[in-house]
């Protein structure tokens, strides 16, 4: 099971107050709106790139090292680069 996910994808699975509880308890963490981490603990490189592409808006892609992590390359670059359709607004 992915660890990060959108607060819309955790309701789905495991319902608004269960959610709700977890991330109010601290079990849970938010790392940005709209985005929910299954665990208390630091976030992974993977886990950062899965971040930043989920608060990113709709046709966004990893890019760079971040890809190349993904596809199971040790990309060193600690950076989190994403490539953002025309137009779209980046998140925060």
């Amino acid at each position: 099971m992915e660890t990060v996910m959108s607060v819309r994808q955790a309701v789905e699975v495991f319902g608004a107050w269960p959610v709700r509880q977890r991330l109010r308890d601290g079990i849970w963490q938010r790392p940005c709106r709209g985005i929910v981490v299954t665990h208390n603990g630091v976030l992974s490189l993977h886990e950062r790139d899965l971040v930043a592409l989920a608060s990113s808006p709709p046709r966004a892609a990893l890019a760079g090292p971040s890809a190349l992590r993904q596809d199971g390359f040790d990309a060193r670059d600690p950076r989190h680069l994403v490539v953002l359709p025309a137009g779209a607004r980046a998140p925060s």
